[in-house]
């Protein structure tokens, strides 16, 4: 899994922010964000008229971690993590915007693996890494199991 872009109205050049969307357990990142009856995910429709200077992302990862015969996902949340990490310093060293303020948007278990990916960020010498922290300003979480 990846990060996908979820609107494309607006050139990229033109953001100054990016909002990433990180979902959770059994989740999928788009599917998640759709509200009943709808075809598109709501960050898609409701955002770019609210936040038109945001670039609007979502990060999917293997969030199926158990059924009920047993474990389905060997990832741990470091891997997922690692993962987020790598894949939005990529994205925005690939279109040059390494230096934009970044929010993230996380449900459930995805809040627990970006608190582990910017934790990550701060410990890694890679200045790529450690610039998705820097530039953080602010998390949204959903139902994040914070204590267990």
């Amino acid at each position: 899994m990846a990060l996908q872009q979820l609107e494309h109205r607006v050139i990229s050049r033109h953001h100054q922010l990016d909002i990433v969307f990180v979902h959770g357990l059994t989740g999928d990142r788009e599917e998640i964000w759709k509200m009943n009856d709808t075809s598109d995910p709501w960050p898609a429709t409701l955002l770019p008229s609210k936040v038109a200077n945001a670039r609007i992302l979502t990060f999917g990862y293997d969030a199926y971690v158990a059924d009920w015969r047993g474990m389905v996902s060997r990832n741990r949340i470091g891997n997922h993590s690692m993962n987020l990490l790598a894949a939005v310093a990529t994205h925005r060293e690939d279109d040059n915007t390494n230096d934009r303020p970044v929010i993230f948007v996380c449900h459930s278990l995805g809040g627990l693996v970006c608190e582990d990916a910017l934790a990550m960020a701060q410990q890694r010498p890679e200045r790529r890494l450690k610039q998705i922290l820097h530039c953080t300003r602010g998390i949204i979480f959903f139902g994040t199991p914070h204590h267990g």
